[in-house]
């Protein structure tokens, strides 16, 4: 089976359960996004613009997504940096 972000199509790929244990509505459809440094390189992308679209429902939410994003960005900065990678910074 093809993964990633780079092959297939849209597949059911993850099994999602809630943290406090509740029930999750079998009917229900999700969209799993792995936005660290070394995960889809567009997730971050695609969460900045939720955040925004977000922003006048939900600002705290918003601001939490934004800096999570800021954060993966520094660890992918500061491991491009390390690697000697100063053009994949621009």
């Amino acid at each position: 089976m093809p993964g990633g972000y780079k092959q297939g199509g849209l597949r059911d790929k993850y099994v999602v359960t809630k943290v406090d244990g509740s029930p999750v509505d079998p009917g229900a459809k999700y969209f799993v996004l792995r936005y660290d440094v070394d995960g889809d390189p567009y997730a971050r992308k695609a969460l900045r613009e939720y955040g925004g679209l977000l922003f006048h429902v939900n600002p705290e939410l918003a601001t939490d997504i934004f800096a999570a994003c800021h954060a993966e960005d520094t660890k992918r900065a500061e491991k491009m940096a390390d690697a000697g990678d100063f053009d994949g910074l621009k």
